[in-house]
């Protein structure tokens, strides 16, 4: 604790000042999922709304999916893309009365300029936890007890068979293999694999670890339960976590456990890290390997980071304000780091194989223009409303010097080089026809 202490305050005297970003500007959205189609194109829907951003997440067009919500309220809901153009919205609705769930499904194949509803043939049993998934030839939607499939046009749909014994906990896709995560009583798990389709599957490995030992009937043997799980597939590189519940002598405490699942000669072998432990009531819900050696995690309003390949973890960043909702979601675009939130708001890593700098303080609105980190002593990112198409930056010294300038055009992002700038402090203008704005940079 002491250890992690030390790291932590030291991360924080290092860590260079940042900005916040928030792509979604209606802050009481609660934003169920959030899809990057490229660096520029970004998606999220929300209850009865599509939001589509073409310029980075900074500004967003909020369209209404047409829901009937009068009578039904939104249980969960995932978004998915195959290309920029094909893509795919399930929603899951409980009725108000007789709890019973139904699922609508929304197409658009003009990269979200419109969505229309899809009449499917599925009669699948769909629960709270049914996600969808897209590949290049197909839809899948998985849930607790079935896993179904669709071509592209997502109106048939058929039942993968012959599924591994176990609940369905979690679903991916990773080039042309299907991956599943089965769980038995919350104690046992096993992962397994398809290579066609999900025909056949084959096991690699199984996860005994929180069963109760046979002969252990005494009252006070220690019981663990997973309350939560999430894999990732990194080539031949498999990362999985489960949150540890375990009730103790009528307290509880939780701690999340991760593995690591490499695949080489022929076989899968597992390694189990360091185990991370974060606050009591947050779970790790993502975790994101970038590299063999980095990765981060998120848990309620912190982020963590390892780069020793899991065997040690720090609290890189602690402080998210809870009204501005709890991590939901990590992704990696161009080497920035995003860390959305499920009310769509986006922490930025803007160089994700480095230490991170997290983009906090200030929320900002969509006129705002953003330079950070500042002070700078190396690289500036400037990040302006909107894209300009002809503009330029000159930036003077206290005396009235020009000591940079350069034009632009058809952009809204650049970066500038301040590792040769003497200490002090620094005016920047950025004239266009359309735009002008004056600021300050410090150069420690």
């Amino acid at each position: 604790m002491k250890t992690s202490i030390v790291l932590f305050a030291t991360l924080i005297f290092c860590q260079l000042r940042a900005e916040w970003k928030m792509p979604l500007q209606d802050n009481s959205l609660q934003a169920s999922s959030s899809f990057i189609v490229n660096q520029n194109l970004r998606f999220a829907v929300g209850r009865n709304y599509i939001y589509k951003s073409v310029n980075q997440g900074k500004t967003w067009r909020k369209d209404s999916l047409g829901l009937d919500i009068t009578s039904k309220y939104v249980v969960s809901q995932s978004i998915c893309f195959s290309g920029a153009d094909n893509g795919y919205v399930l929603t899951i609705l409980q009725d108000m009365v007789t709890y019973e769930r139904s699922f609508v499904l929304y197409r658009t194949t003009d990269t979200g300029s419109s969505w229309t509803e899809v009449i499917t043939d599925l009669q699948m049993k769909i629960d709270y936890k049914a996600k969808l998934l897209v590949s290049d030839q197909r839809i899948y939607i998985c849930s607790l007890e079935a896993i179904a499939y669709s071509d592209t046009e997502g109106a048939h749909w058929q039942e993968l068979t012959d599924l591994p014994e176990g609940s369905v906990q979690d679903f991916k896709i990773s080039g042309d293999d299907l991956y599943l995560l089965c769980g038995e009583n919350s104690q046992e798990f096993s992962l397994f694999i398809s290579a066609n389709d999900g025909r056949d599957w084959q096991l690699i490995h199984h996860f005994d670890d929180y069963k109760p030992e046979d002969n252990s009937d005494s009252f006070f043997s220690q019981m663990y339960y997973v309350i939560e799980s999430d894999f990732q597939v990194r080539g031949n590189h498999i990362y999985i976590v489960f949150n540890i519940f375990v009730p103790s002598c009528g307290l509880a405490y939780q701690h999340t456990d991760i593995y690591h699942l490499e695949y080489g000669l022929h076989a899968w072998t597992a390694e189990k890290l360091q185990k991370l432990e974060t606050k009591s009531w947050e779970p790790v819900n993502r975790i994101l390997f970038i590299s063999d050696d980095t990765a981060y995690a998120s848990s309620g309003n912190s982020l963590f980071k390892t780069v020793d390949g899991g065997k040690t973890w720090f609290r890189t960043f602690d402080g998210l304000p809870y009204e501005n909702g709890t991590f939901a979601n990590l992704v990696m675009v161009n080497g920035r780091l995003m860390a959305y939130t499920e009310k769509g708001i986006a922490v930025v890593n803007e160089d994700g194989n480095k230490d991170i700098n997290l983009h906090t303080g200030r929320m900002h609105n969509e006129t705002d223009m953003l330079v950070f980190p500042n002070p700078s002593n190396r690289l500036c990112n400037f990040i302006l409303p909107s894209t300009l198409e002809e503009f330029t930056l000159t930036i003077t010294n206290a005396i009235g010097q020009t000591v940079f300038e350069n034009r632009y055009s058809a952009t809204s992002e650049f970066v500038v080089n301040t590792s040769d700038f003497a200490q002090g402090n620094y005016v920047y203008t950025i004239r266009s026809a359309a735009y002008n704005h004056s600021g300050s940079i410090i150069i420690p």
